[in-house]
């Protein structure tokens, strides 16, 4: 156990990791909250910001639209002086730009980024702008003269455009009349051709004479000049084949004609457009082009340049913002940085305490339970200084305190009977072996009896086993009561009872057998009847009858059939009287022939879901009923198969005829699973783990459906060989129980390594629960313990509804019992099935 220091108080090492936890909380509270507050203080700034940019931005925006317009007006104006529309525009949109420069002067950033000088300067050129555009307006409309190039589009150009189009459209109306779409859609494409490109010379003459007229660019004049010499040749082109096709009398009338009159007035046209590019050739053909060129459009580039420069105010205040933010940024990194460091200081200072206060003792105790697990001493643990880890500590030392003590039980139950509190088999043979040893050594006899109550079964039928238990423990305590104290009582089972006589001769020892004989002519009141018993005793003495421990075991249970068979109540063991093996080879015969001829038969017992109460799998309980002998008891007949080696066939028999019938169960609706006992001889079998799985494949059966049961005392006989097979059977899905768990020994090491799924509480124990204290605080302790080791427990044995309710109170799993249901055949189970 671990000894806790005395400590006058120790703190909670919750209360600290919740005042730390709620410091560190509040200091990154503080935190956020301080940069929530300047980041909205910066996104506000940022906005409000924007909003001046897009202002500012709109602003020079119009001045920019407002002065585009009045240049777009002035060219129109100077294409159509007559029309007075555009001259007012002009004058309306360079007022607006005014207007907008004066206010543009006043503007807050203007201010603020030092450009008032620049829009000062704008201002200036916008009026120096509006007087020479008025200028050139006086002059474009005073001076009658100054288009040529017009004179000739209007007296020779226009005209014979008038012409040309009038003969295009008399044309298509004779073709559109005569269906010549269909008729012949190649002229008729033709037709099209040369009136889309009559068209595209048309549109394209205006925009040169409007090119000339306002913007004029050498470069675009001459693309011009070109483009309508091109498509002038095409159209000459398209005319002649249509020609000829007219010449062929492939056109009518009307159309053959109008092409006539198409080539020459197309022909007339290309003529004047010709005398026009001579004129927009020359170095005077306007006067208004000098000021154009000269005053007006280098003013307009000044003026962009200087819109251009006040829109850098924009980029500036851009750049001012990203370095508010970028510094923002680097106070809010450094922020995370501080959080960061505080979040690594806090957990550095938890793990260290963590480890003091709680990982360490942790350890220690860990190593404790190991220690503990082994059954060795533990060690202690340092100074506590949490209240968490002395509360771990006291828990510990408290669940120490019960494993000892439920450990001293469970040892105390490894070697005596449950019932009786006798000495069980496996003390008896300790101290038989024991008293051999001083007996060789100092030439002394010794007796071992062997005692069996006659019709003990006739009682157990008629009153129950209740009545049957209180009358073995009132036997054995009569026994105990003539014995002296160096000799020994031992319940080695159902109604058998062995008793060794150490420094004891043959008279001896039947005194003592005519004393306890004497003890049971009283007659035994149980729950009110007088039950009145007799029993047959067999001696073997050492070393007369045997100078080992079995041999003196069998000899005496040679005698003991003797004396019953001939009613001595009690008989010496004699090699002639040893024709009683005459019938056991008999019965062996039989026995063999049984097995040869499928003359066994399997019981089932129903095991129960505890909260449920529905049956969730049954135990498959052989049987064999002899032809003179009648009912042969399963300790009887499994006693031959292992005496004579048949136990692995009638344990392989068993487990297939099992298989198969829940197998048939299970596909009918049940889900079943079944459970078959093994003995010892299976792990020595080298075939046992493929019998296993042959069944298995056999009948297609799940091998989670497949409980296998193994008592303590088989199972400690090899531990190691029975890892090894429960192992690899386990590693199937094979599910494994501990049978009459509490009876035998085991060890809990081997117990923790074993791949055991169940823990099969005996019956012994179960019987009379709520009666005995003692057997109800060993009950508990076996479910608590499986239930630890991740276990679940089956309780045999369950006779009334009282012990069945404890058993749900203390959480058993399972239960089976002559209460829930006496072993029945298939038969009968199979309209148990279907009653659920």
């Amino acid at each position: 156990m671990i000894n806790k220091s005395p400590s006058p108080k120790l703190h909670s090492l919750r209360s600290r990791a919740i005042f730390f936890s709620a410091a560190i909380s509040l200091l990154i509270v503080v935190i956020s909250i301080s940069g929530y507050l300047n980041f909205k203080e910066l996104h506000n700034s940022s906005a409000e910001n924007l909003i001046k940019r897009d202002q500012l931005l709109v602003h020079i925006s119009l001045i920019r639209n407002e002065l585009f317009d009045s240049y777009k007006e002035l060219n129109s104006f100077l294409l159509e002086p007559q029309d007075t529309k555009h001259k007012n525009n002009i004058l309306i949109s360079l007022d607006e730009t005014l207007r907008l420069s004066d206010k543009l002067s006043k503007n807050e950033w203007v201010i603020k980024y030092k450009r008032k000088d620049i829009s000062v300067k704008l201002n200036k050129n916008l009026r120096l702008l509006k007087t020479k555009i008025i200028e050139l307006i006086k002059i474009r409309l005073n001076v009658n003269n100054q288009y040529p190039s017009l004179a000739v589009g209007a007296f020779i150009m226009q005209p014979n455009s008038d012409q040309m189009t009038s003969s295009l459209s008399l044309a298509m109306n004779e073709m559109d009349a005569e269906n010549t779409q269909i008729k012949d859609p190649k002229i008729f494409r033709d037709f099209i051709r040369a009136r889309y490109l009559w068209t595209q010379i048309l549109s394209v003459s205006r925009i040169y004479l409007a090119n000339r007229v306002g913007s004029f660019s050498v470069k675009l004049l001459t693309r011009q000049e070109k483009s309508i010499e091109d498509m002038f040749n095409q159209l000459q082109s398209k005319l002649l084949i249509l020609k000829k096709s007219g010449d062929a009398a492939e056109l009518g009338f009307e159309t053959t004609s109008a092409v006539e009159d198409m080539i020459e007035s197309s022909t007339a046209w290309f003529g004047g457009f010709k005398k026009v590019k001579v004129i927009n050739h020359s170095d005077e053909w306007r006067q208004d082009v000098k000021i154009m060129k000269q005053t007006i459009s280098p003013a307009i580039d000044l003026i962009i340049e200087l819109l251009l420069d006040l829109e850098k105010i924009i980029s500036e205040s851009s750049q001012d913002d990203m370095d508010s933010a970028a510094s923002f940024g680097d106070s809010q990194n450094r922020i995370l940085w501080l959080i960061a460091i505080i979040g690594i200081i806090f957990t550095t200072v938890v793990v260290m305490s963590l480890d003091k206060l709680i990982f360490q003792p942790i350890a220690i105790i860990s190593k404790a339970l190991k220690f503990e697990a082994l059954g060795k001493t533990s060690e202690n643990l340092p100074v506590v200084k949490s209240k968490e880890t002395e509360d771990l500590v006291n828990a510990f030392n408290e669940m120490s305190r019960q494993v000892h003590q439920r450990q001293t039980e469970l040892e105390y139950r490894a070697l005596h009977d449950s019932l009786t509190s006798l000495p069980n088999r496996t003390l008896l043979l300790d101290r038989i072996e024991h008293d051999i040893n001083i007996s060789k050594r100092e030439s002394q006899k010794l007796c071992l009896l062997i005692l069996d109550l006659d019709d003990f079964k006739e009682v157990n039928d008629t009153l129950g086993h209740l009545a049957g238990d209180k009358l073995l423990v009132e036997v054995g305590s009569r026994i105990k009561y003539t014995l002296r104290d160096v000799d020994t009582v031992a319940r080695i089972g159902g109604d058998e009872f062995s008793i060794l006589l150490p420094h004891t001769d043959e008279t001896q020892a039947i005194v003592t057998c005519e004393k306890i004989i004497a003890s049971f002519s009283k007659n035994i009141e149980i729950e009110g009847i007088d039950v009145s018993i007799s029993a047959s005793i067999g001696i073997a003495m050492f070393p007369d009858h045997g100078e080992d421990v079995h041999t003196l075991l069998r000899h005496a249970d040679i005698a003991m059939y003797v004396a019953k068979r001939n009613k001595l109540g009690f008989e010496i063991y004699n090699a002639s009287d040893d024709e009683h093996s005459i019938s056991r080879l008999s019965m062996t015969r039989d026995f063999r022939d049984a097995m040869a001829k499928n003359k066994l038969t399997i019981d089932y017992q129903p095991i129960f879901d505890v909260k449920s109460k529905k049956m969730t799998a049954v135990e498959a309980l052989s049987r064999w009923y002899h032809p003179e002998h009648g009912f042969v008891s399963p300790e009887k007949f499994i006693s031959l198969a292992e005496q004579t080696g048949l136990i692995n066939d009638l344990t392989y028999w068993v487990l297939n005829k099992s298989i198969s019938q829940v197998s048939e169960w299970n596909k009918s609706g049940a889900s079943l699973s079944v459970a078959v006992n093994l003995s010892v001889f299976s792990f020595k079998d080298p075939d046992f783990i493929n019998e296993v799985k042959a069944a298995l494949k056999k009948y297609n059966f799940p091998p989670e459906n497949l409980k296998l049961e193994i008592t303590e005392s088989a199972m400690m006989e090899n531990p190691k060989k029975a890892v090894e097979v429960l192992t690899e059977l386990h590693d199937m899905g094979i599910k494994f129980a501990i049978d009459d768990f509490g009876t035998g020994y085991s060890s809990m090491a081997y117990l923790k390594q074993l791949p055991v799924d169940e823990l099969k509480v005996d019956k012994s124990f179960v019987i009379g629960l709520d009666q005995d204290k003692s057997n109800d605080a060993i009950v508990r302790s076996t479910i608590d313990l499986a239930h630890n080791l991740g276990l679940k427990v089956v309780a045999e044995g369950i006779e009334t509804e009282v012990v069945n309710d404890l058993l749900r109170k203390y959480e058993c799993d399972m239960a089976q019992g002559f209460h829930l249901s006496h072993p029945v055949s298939a038969d009968k189970l199979a309209e148990l099935l279907k009653s659920e």
